[in-house]
Formats: structure tokens, sequence, C-alpha cells
């Protein structure tokens, strides 16, 4: 009887072994199954209409996670149009898709999912992962023919990150890359971005000479009036470090005229570059005109403001306006004496903080 049952749960033990290991396959398996025809829609409307896209995903019926190819294609592409369109997500959609493709997906689609994975970890702040996801999209699309556009966005991101953390040399490396592609899909707005990414690249390695034709080179190829406008204002800021008055009160004004046609304000940070142009170049009246807008700007902080009416001190003084002068000399160290006072508060702060952790530390240690 004991044999019987020693046989009877060996038996019992096998079947269930094999079962989880047939379980265990078919969810190994890739699926092959064809996708609904609303997610082959969405992607072809993907780079042309990614709007367009987005309603034929959110109008259609969310596959099944029992459809796995379906539901991790349908979660890719929500992602992707959200993150073209600029609209604010989780990661959780992209991690849908990840958890598929990551194991079960081809070259094309592992590369569309890392990028997609790297640009919304950068836009939540987690750098170490989008550099990480970016170089696995570049491995994969560098395996796959006639994604030029994707292999843009890979490399361009890239580029971006590196010139965020000040590392000029591999920023430089990857826009070099980024502008390969974006000539090989002959896009003029692809084109002005990689060269703009060049440019902001060797500012990063202060060789400000060498970004200027990447500047120029940039202009030439966008068909934007905003971005004409914003890149206009940065090469005025580079001749301005150049010390190149003349040039940079041509693309300033330049860039005021097009920001005016476009109904765009000004920020506290274009006005202090407009009129240290405009100081440079002699013309105090404009010069004074757009820094007094920097007070008038509510967003401006402490410090634009104390350094714009610093700055007016020294405009109006040169102008022999001695009362106007002073009124803005006294501002400024107010304000002065707040910044002043405000960081011996933060510093305060921060030894407090290091106190209280080393003192509650030392009681656990008790």
């Amino acid at each position: 009887m004991k044999i019987l049952k020693r046989y009877t749960l060996l038996y019992i033990v096998s079947v269930t072994v094999l079962a989880l290991s047939l379980s265990a396959t078919s969810c190994s398996r890739k699926d092959t199954s064809p996708l609904p025809q609303p997610l082959v829609q969405a992607e072809r409307l993907m780079w042309q209409a990614p709007d367009s896209a987005l309603r034929v995903l959110q109008s259609m019926p969310v596959p099944p996670q029992s459809q796995r190819l379906a539901h991790a294609t349908w979660a890719l592409l929500t992602a992707q149009a959200k993150y073209r369109l600029f609209l604010p997500q989780t990661d959780s959609l992209i991690n849908t898709a990840y958890a598929y493709f990551h194991r079960h997906g081809d070259a094309r689609q592992k590369a569309y999912t890392y990028n997609y994975m790297a640009g919304i970890c950068k836009e939540l702040q987690r750098e170490e992962e989008a550099q990480r996801f970016y170089h696995l999209a570049a491995e994969e699309v560098e395996r796959v023919e006639g994604e030029e556009r994707l292999g843009y966005l890979i490399y361009s991101g890239l580029a971006d990150l590196y010139a965020y953390q000040d590392l000029g040399e591999y920023a430089l490396s990857m826009s070099n890359k980024a502008a390969v592609y974006a000539r090989k899909c002959n896009d003029s707005a692809y084109i002005s971005s990689a060269e703009l990414l060049k440019a902001r690249a060797y500012t990063v390695l202060d060789s400000l000479k060498k970004a200027v034709p990447h500047y120029k080179e940039s202009l030439n190829f966008t068909q934007n009036l905003q971005s004409l406008g914003n890149i206009s204002g940065e090469l005025a800021g580079l001749y301005k470090q150049l010390t190149m008055p003349d040039s940079a009160l041509y693309y300033v004004r330049r860039m005021i005229a097009i920001n005016r046609k476009l109904g765009k304000r000004e920020s506290a940070a274009g006005n202090t570059v407009i009129s240290g142009i405009y100081k440079a170049v002699h013309i105090p009246d404009s010069a004074i005109y757009y820094t007094e807008k920097i007070l008038n700007d509510k967003n401006a902080d402490l410090s634009q403001t104390a350094s714009a009416h610093q700055n007016l001190y020294l405009l109006y003084e040169e102008q022999k306006q001695y009362k106007e002068a002073a009124e803005h000399c006294f501002q400024f160290s107010q304000l002065l004496d707040s910044m002043y006072r405000m960081n011996q508060s933060q510093a305060l702060a921060d030894i407090q903080a290091k106190y209280d952790y080393q003192n509650s530390s030392s009681k656990r240690t008790k």
C-alpha cells in the first residue's frame, strides 16, 4: 500500500512538472498571429500623422494580454504616439512593450522599443537608464535596413543627452552619426537639428569658432519659423561670446523680428542676452529697454532680477542719469543681501540635516 502511494505521488509530481514545463514553453514561444487591422493602420500613420495614429489606437478595443504580440504592439505604438505629440505619460506602456519585445522582438521591434524606452526615461530625468537604452537601440538599428528616421532619432537623443552632461566629445560623435542618418532620409528638419547638435557639441568643447558654420548650416536647412528664431538667438549669443558684436546684433534682430511675427514673448534669459548685445554695440536705449523687460517678467528668478538691476545701474551711470542709477544700485544691493541670507539659511539647513541624520544613526547603533 505504501509502495502504491509512493508511485501515485511520483506520478502526480511528474504530471505537474510536465504541465509547468509545457506552460513555460508556451509562454516563451513567440506570438506569430497577425496584428489587428487598426494596429497596422496606426503604424502606417505614425511618422506623418501621430495625432491620427493615436486616435486610431484610442478608438480600438485594447487587445487582451493573451494576444501577446498585439497587446505589446498596441502599448508600443501608444507610447510612441504620445511621446511624439509631447503628451505626458508614465513608463507603464513602454514597460509593457519592453517585457515582450526584449525577449521576442526582431531587431526592428527592439530598436523602436529601446528608443522610446530611452526617450521616456530621459523625460522622467532617469539619465543613466536613458543612456543605456539609447545604446541598446543603436546596436539594433545598425542591423536594420530602411530605418533611417529611427537611426536619426536614436543618435540625436544620445547627442543631446551627452551635451546635457557636458560630455562634448561623445556628443559630437553621436551628432555626426545622427547627421549621417538625417541625410540618408533626406529630411531637412532632421538635417537642421543634427547640425544644431554638432554646433552645441562644439560649444560644450569650448570650440566656439567651429560651432559657427554648423549653426549657419542648421539655419539653412530649417523651414520652421520658430526654430529659425531659436537658432538665430543661439547664434547671436555665440557671436557675443566671440566678441563679434555686429554679427551678434544682426542675429539678435533677426530673432526679435521672428518672435514678434509669432507673437512670442522673450524669456528673462533671452532678454538678458539681447540687452547684453545692445550694450556691447553701444546702443544704450535698447539695452535699457530689454533689461527693464526682465523686471516686468513674473517668471524671472531672484538672480535674474538682481542682475537686471545691476546692469541698469551701470547703464544709467554711463548715461550720467545718476538718480536712476542710484535707485537701481539700491535695489541691487537689497536683492544681493536677500540672496546672501537665503544662501546662509540654506547652508544652515544643510548642516542641520546632516547633524540630524548623524544623530539618528548613532541612536540606532546603540
